[in-house]
């Protein structure tokens, strides 16, 4: 499947070390490769991937 951007919304947790995207609507059934990064608060660049199924 090619690569697709799909609306979402962010949060930050109170202890400012977890970020949760929640997509605006349901995903389709299927395989899922997510390729995420940010910047820390000491400016490293943290990257990676992960893989998941929705039936």
């Amino acid at each position: 499947m090619a690569a697709m951007k799909m609306a979402s919304a962010s949060a930050l947790s109170s202890d400012g070390r977890t970020l949760v995207i929640t997509p605006k609507s349901p995903l389709p059934s299927g395989r899922y490769s997510v390729a995420w990064n940010v910047v820390s608060t000491d400016t490293h660049k943290v990257a990676g991937t992960y893989v998941f199924a929705v039936k």
